[in-house]
């Protein structure tokens, strides 16, 4: 296995949004707000929601095994309609899904006319989920919202057992809350790669691990750091973004790292690397939802890498 990804198995559901209707479901706009199953009635009447599977990790994994990656996805979901969904959808990749007896988790993004994603997350199932104690796989992601859930001891000992074998583990830090959480640090310590975006890497302030530092920056593109050293003496690989209409920013940054990953499990140098993710990321903007068809031919024509 090339690349071994582990997450909040979730569904997308979807709808056009307002500022006003998200401050009157009392939702922070632009980030992840958790919600309880009480709230999952009232939240699935305000519309007519367009479904797609969703979980950060499992896009990276969606992404990465449409490239032509030999990808893994370990989640959790619930025998239900949802549930389905997300399995139907994961068919590019090998899964190990557990079956729990909770709903299925979904992730309701309200789309506000500036591309701004705002959600309201029901973990359901995906809560249940259970880590392995080893995995063979060239690279292992791991979620950065489950990194500071009940799933962190596991990680921890699965971040340091890889360490000690030389096995790369990436990780993407996905949320600002997540971000500034102290849990967060002692796996990101361990991780070969860290993923961030301008908001995340601000509230996690200096990176502790000695390896890549990647911070995306949506329409600005995206900054590599090969080490730390790197950081401290502020040499850095700049890669821009590809120019589009972007139309929802769902998932952009999941796709960059599913892009990137597919670069690094191929042997490419990081500059490429950054190329891949960018591009991925610039196709994924232009589509509602994360289910975004991609090839590697589409790749190599766009870019023109070895």
């Amino acid at each position: 296995m090339e690349l071994t990804g582990i997450g909040n198995a979730l569904v997308d559901a979807l709808k056009e949004s307002t500022d006003e209707e998200i401050e009157s479901l009392g939702l922070t706009k632009g980030i992840c707000n958790y919600i309880d199953e009480s709230r999952l009635a009232d939240i699935e009447s305000l519309g007519l929601w367009k479904k797609s599977p969703g979980g950060s990790t499992s896009n990276i994994i969606r992404i990465f095994s449409r490239l032509g990656g030999i990808g893994e996805y370990i989640g959790c979901i619930g025998d239900d309609e949802n549930g389905e969904i997300f399995s139907e959808a994961m068919h590019d990749a090998n899964t190990r899904l557990a079956i729990s007896k909770k709903p299925t988790g979904c992730s309701y993004t309200f789309i506000t006319p500036d591309a701004e994603r705002t959600f309201a997350t029901y973990l359901g199932a995906a809560s249940d989920l259970k880590v392995p104690e080893h995995i063979e796989s060239a690279i292992v992601h791991i979620e950065g919202y489950i990194a500071v859930a009940k799933q962190y001891y596991a990680l921890l000992y699965l971040a340091k057992t890889r360490w000690e074998n030389d096995q790369m583990v990436s990780i993407d830090l996905n949320d600002t809350f997540v971000a500034e959480d102290p849990k967060i640090r002692d796996i990101a310590g361990l991780a070969n790669i860290i993923f961030a975006n301008e908001r995340e890497a601000e509230a996690f302030g200096e990176p502790n691990n000695k390896g890549i530092y990647v911070v995306k920056k949506g329409r600005k593109g995206s900054t590599i750091y090969t080490d730390y050293a790197d950081i401290v003496n502020r040499k850095s690989i700049e890669i821009p973004s590809f120019k589009v209409k972007p139309i929802d920013t769902t998932a952009a940054g999941d796709s960059y790292a599913g892009g990137f990953l597919f670069g690094i499990a191929k042997g490419q140098s990081l500059e490429t690397c950054g190329h891949i993710g960018s591009y991925v990321a610039s196709r994924m903007v232009t589509i509602v939802g994360s289910d975004l068809e991609i090839t590697e031919k589409e790749i190599r024509d766009a870019i023109r890498f070895k």
